[in-house]
């Protein structure tokens, strides 16, 4: 079905999102907002580079495809997207605490769906 051809994609997009942002096997943080709450430090950090402007701005664009089925990262990923105009190392460090993987709860395997 429809369902389980997007479930394959969004799995897919999941995992070509750890890969490309170096998160393989990293653990979760708690959300919304970030730890280091780095919107509200007086201190900008260090403008990314080319690269890694590069980075930033598939990252965000990735989750906020994710974002629109995950309430849970919606503010985050917000927070994330206001600052690619001028993102900085520290808006890097938060957006890589933003954890695209569903709670375990919400996962259902697609055999689980069809009955």
């Amino acid at each position: 079905s429809s369902s389980a051809a997007s479930d394959v994609y969004k799995r897919q997009l999941l995992d070509s999102l750890f890969e490309t942002a170096g998160l393989v096997g990293a653990n979760p943080v708690s959300l919304p907002g970030t730890k280091a709450d780095a919107y509200n430090d007086e201190e900008e950090g260090v403008p990314l580079n080319e690269g890694e402007y590069s980075l930033y701005r598939k990252l965000v664009g990735n989750l906020l495809f994710i974002a629109m089925e995950r309430g849970d990262i919606q503010y985050a990923v917000n927070q994330c997207s206001r600052r690619l105009a001028g993102a900085t190392d520290k808006d890097l460090g938060a957006l890589q605490e933003v954890d695209p993987v569903p709670p375990r709860h919400a996962l259902r395997s697609t055999e689980d769906r069809a009955h």
